[in-house]
């Protein structure tokens, strides 16, 4: 926040947004209590790089908040209302030299500018699943996501609605797009109760899974290599973390113990990757990876 290298570390609960230094204090006019409680968690933009952050935070009352670094509400910002609860982030992105935020509701998808105005009005009203984020393929230039249904969809920048591939999917499905196959090309990831499915970028089936639970936590992209990536998956309830390659198969000593999302880094004093975990027992264990 004050521009002297400092960590601080900001997030918000259901009713507050915090910011706290590296010793769990407030910083000064931190927590903001919010007039309405979050429906999503917080994103912070510094579109110029120069350290003027901007907070955005969606709410239940269908409004999304704009604050500064010293907790103000910024002037100046003209979105009014999304048609229903917005329960995923905010999110910003840089194409042709102009900024695009973007997030959508069960409704339909919102491409605004940085007052929050509209950027781009999609042609037709299409809804976006509430655990999903919104990706951008700069190659075509287009925002995909998938509806409640689960058909994945595509809002290029004439605002162009295009549905890329229908599917049949619980509204509280979890979808993915990232190049799990290395090859230049977006893969498809979807997560559908206790079933996961990876289609190519042709929309052809690569493989599937099934585990003996329904999965609650969205996957995870992991980059080990420009050849190689995998994904990841946590069985809470059988307590197993899970890593697919692009065939489909699990990577070595794959699965682990575990019941939190995951982190696979590289960490000093170690030789090659770690996996990083929580568990039952309430303990971080740290696992080298062959």
């Amino acid at each position: 926040k004050y521009k002297n290298r400092k960590l601080q570390y900001l997030f918000n609960t259901s009713g507050k947004v915090y910011l706290v230094d590296r010793n769990g204090n407030d910083v000064e006019r931190f927590p903001i209590t919010l007039p309405v409680k979050a429906s999503a968690g917080l994103s912070v933009f510094d579109y110029e790089e120069n350290k003027n952050y901007r907070i955005f935070l969606p709410l239940k009352d269908k409004r999304v908040r704009l604050y500064d670094l010293d907790a103000n509400l910024v002037s100046g910002w003209e979105f009014n209302k999304a048609d229903a609860p917005v329960t995923s982030a905010i999110q910003h992105y840089r194409f042709g030299g102009k900024d695009y935020l973007v997030f959508g509701d069960t409704l339909r998808m919102y491409i605004l500018n940085r007052r929050g105005e509209t950027r781009i009005k999609p042609e037709k009203l299409v809804g976006k699943s509430s655990k999903n984020r919104i990706y951008f393929d700069a190659k075509k230039a287009r925002w995909v996501s998938t509806t409640p249904k689960g058909n994945i969809y595509s809002i290029n920048i004439a605002g162009e609605v295009e549905i890329l591939h229908e599917k049949k999917l619980a509204p509280n499905h979890f979808f993915m797009m990232a190049d799990l196959s290395r090859n230049g090309q977006q893969d498809y990831i979807f997560i559908n109760r206790n079933k996961l499915t990876v289609l190519d970028h042709k929309f052809k089936e690569s493989f599937t899974y099934e585990f003996p639970n329904p999965i609650m936590e969205p996957p995870a992209y992991y980059l080990f290599s420009r050849q190689k990536a995998g994904i990841g998956i946590v069985d809470k309830v059988d307590g197993k973390v899970y890593m697919f390659q692009r065939d489909g198969n699990q990577f070595t000593g794959f699965p682990y113990p575990g019941i939190t999302p995951f982190t696979i880094s590289v960490l000093r004093g170690y030789a090659g990757f770690q996996l990083i975990v929580g568990n039952l027992d309430g303990f971080l264990y740290d696992y080298q990876l062959n």
